[in-house]
C-alpha cells in the first residue's frame, strides 16, 4: 500500500471528524442553553395554574394564559377525529375487500401514500402556495358555511371574545 495515500486519507479523516465533532458540540451547546432558559423561566409559570385557565390577553398586555389555545386545539382535534375516523375505516374496508385494481382504488392508495409520507406542515404549505395565495383569503367570510364558522370559533375562542370575521374583537370590554 502507498504510504502517502494512507497519510493523506488519515489527515482528511482527522479533519472530517474534527469538523463533525465541532458542529456537534455547537449544536448540543445551543440545545442545552435553550433547555436551561426554558426550565429556569418555565418552572416559575408552572407554579401557578393561571397559564392553563386564563385567556390570552390583548397584544402588549402583561399576564394571561393558554386556555383559549388549549380549548381551540381540543376542538380541532375532536372534530378532525370525528370526521376522519369513519372515512379512514371505510376507505380501508373498501381497499381490502373490493378495491383490487380499479381506478378508484389506485387513486385512494396514491392519495393515502402521499398523506402518510409527507408531514402535514408540508401539505399545508403546498395548499397555501397553490390555493390560498392565489385567492387572497382563507375562506372565512360572512358568507361562509356553518363548518367554516365552527373552524373560526376554534381559532378565535375566548372567554370574553366577540370576534368578527377578520378576528378583530368588537366587544366593549
Amino acid at each position: 500500500m502507498n504510504n502517502s495515500i494512507y497519510k493523506s486519507r488519515k489527515r482528511k479523516n482527522f479533519v472530517g471528524l474534527f469538523l463533525s465533532n465541532a458542529a456537534m458540540i455547537v449544536g448540543i451547546s445551543a440545545l442545552i442553553w435553550i433547555l436551561i432558559v426554558l426550565f429556569s423561566k418555565g418552572f416559575v409559570s408552572l407554579i401557578s395554574l393561571d397559564i392553563f385557565i386564563k385567556s390570552t390577553p390583548a397584544a402588549g398586555s402583561a399576564g394571561g394564559g393558554l386556555a383559549n389555545a388549549i380549548l381551540g386545539s381540543l376542538m380541532i382535534v375532536s372534530l378532525t377525529t370525528i370526521v376522519s375516523t369513519p372515512i379512514g375505516i371505510l376507505a380501508g374496508i373498501y381497499l381490502s375487500e373490493y378495491g383490487n385494481k380499479n381506478l378508484v382504488a389506485s387513486i385512494t392508495r396514491f392519495v393515502s401514500d402521499i398523506m402518510l409520507s409527507a408531514p402535514s406542515i408540508v401539505i399545508g404549505l403546498f395548499v397555501y402556495a397553490i390555493y390560498v395565495s392565489k385567492v387572497k383569503r382563507s375562506g372565512l367570510c360572512p358568507r361562509s358555511s356553518k363548518m367554516e364558522s365552527f373552524f373560526k370559533s376554534c381559532f378565535a375562542f375566548s372567554k370574553s371574545g366577540c370576534y368578527d370575521w377578520d378576528f378583530t374583537c368588537y366587544c366593549k370590554n
